[in-house]
C-alpha cells in the first residue's frame, strides 16, 4: 500500500477516530487493510505484550478506531473479554 492509497482509505473513517496498528517488539510490515473497530483505550495494564489498547466489542460506548493491519501480523488479539477471562483464571 502506498500512501495515495492509504489517504484514500483513511478519508472513508470518522476523522477523529484513533489510528491504531499492530505491533509487537520490532520490525516493519507493509500496511494490508483498514478496519474500524471499537477499543478500549490503555485497558491492558502489561503493555509489553498486546499493546496498550485492546478491542472492545461488548462493553459500553467506548471509542471507535482505525485498525492498519500489516502483512504477516502475529495474528493474536486480547480483548477486553480475553483479559477478564484471564484475571478470572489467575494466569493475568
Amino acid at each position: 500500500m502506498n500512501c495515495s492509497e492509504l489517504i484514500a482509505l483513511l478519508s472513508s473513517f470518522p476523522p477523529q477516530a484513533r489510528v491504531i496498528l499492530d505491533g509487537y517488539e520490532g520490525g516493519f510490515n507493509d500496511a494490508t487493510k483498514l478496519d474500524l473497530v471499537n477499543i478500549k483505550a490503555n485497558a491492558n495494564p502489561d503493555v509489553d505484550y498486546y499493546g496498550s489498547h485492546l478491542i472492545d466489542d461488548k462493553g459500553p460506548t467506548v471509542e471507535a478506531a482505525v485498525w492498519i493491519h500489516g502483512v504477516n501480523a502475529h495474528g493474536d488479539s486480547l480483548s477486553v473479554q480475553d483479559l477478564e477471562q484471564l484475571k478470572e483464571n489467575g494466569i493475568w
